[in-house]
């Protein structure tokens, strides 16, 4: 599911990017958000860090798969790494995914991937 999504998001933020070579990062993110409401998917909300290397805050309140683990957060948020890595032009992941029960909204940080690190653990 990760990679499915992670690709599907990706796709989809590079073929906006092309067919709306005009359009600022956050009018590519406000059609990715709509998209997500108008799917099902939930309202989402994506709050870029003032440091580029901190992580992406993306919360979706009222979303329509409320787990936390496997194919559950990947199905919410893999998306969202995907686009993230397309349109800011380098690699990030998923960390904390949560999901607040009273708010009915699921959270998670999208940070970049810290490439020294993924090198060293592919050389194991």
């Amino acid at each position: 599911m990760h990679n499915l999504e992670f690709r599907l998001g990706k796709l989809d933020a590079a073929r906006l990017r092309a067919e709306k070579p005009g359009a600022t990062f956050n009018d590519l993110i406000e059609h990715l958000r709509t998209t997500d409401q108008l799917t099902g998917v939930g309202m989402t909300t994506v709050r870029l860090p003032e440091n580029p290397s901190e992580p992406v805050a993306v919360e979706v309140a009222n979303p329509s798969v409320k787990g936390t683990e496997g194919a559950a957060k990947s199905f919410i948020f893999s998306y969202w790494a995907g686009a993230l890595t397309a349109l800011l032009d380098k690699e990030f992941d998923m960390k904390n995914v949560a999901y607040d029960k009273e708010e009915d909204l699921m959270k998670c940080l999208i940070a970049p991937r810290d490439v020294a690190a993924s090198k060293k653990e592919n050389e194991h």
